[in-house]
């Protein structure tokens, strides 16, 4: 009987596979180091997984207290106020049309009058606003602005509070930093 030899088996195929891996490792890694970081030159918070540019003229910084975790950001002549607090997070199916709702009574009940809900863009995400005006111990009151959206890390609750003189100006400073919102 006569038996063929066997026919070697080229390398060249396991060569450029090699190869190949090995140049996509390194492309991804170089990638990976000079990849721009979208949340450079923004506030990015310690507490919570979100960045924000900051209006000029306004401070962020983070707080936690023993009732609850916030971040806060106020204008550096403190004419306004705004916090921005998640809350204990809820049942994902919740939608942010239902908290919203649920939300807004309970104003409704302290006495409160909001105003009609908005759609605001918030990173690409829909989230809820309106308006409020609060009586405050002095007897001035305060203009409030509630942004909220569920997401599947929890409830975000973020508020303007601000002097009726004062919102006009806050208002435009919280716009922004609202436009500049990202979510890590």
């Amino acid at each position: 009987l006569d038996v063929p030899q066997r026919k070697r088996r080229s390398v060249l195929p396991l060569l450029l596979v090699v190869v190949a891996v090995g140049t996509a490792a390194v492309l991804g890694s170089v990638w990976y180091a000079a990849r721009p970081n979208p949340c450079e030159g923004k506030f990015s918070s310690i507490l919570f997984g979100y960045c924000a540019e900051i209006p000029e003229g306004w401070r962020g910084g983070s707080q936690v207290t023993a009732q609850e975790n916030l971040d806060e950001f106020t204008p550096q002549n403190d004419d306004a106020v705004t916090w921005v607090r998640v809350r204990d997070a809820v049942d994902p199916a919740t939608q942010t049309q239902q908290y919203a709702q649920q939300f807004r009574t309970s104003q409704e009940a302290e006495g409160l009058d909001p105003s009609q809900v908005e759609v605001v863009p918030l990173d690409g995400e829909q989230a809820l606003a309106w308006e409020v005006t609060v009586p405050t111990e002095d007897g001035d009151a305060l203009r409030v602005r509630e942004v909220v959206i569920v997401r599947e890390d929890g409830v975000w609750r973020i508020t303007l509070a601000a002097t009726e003189a004062a919102y006009p100006q806050a208002r435009l400073g919280f716009e922004e930093l609202l436009s500049t919102w990202t979510w890590k």
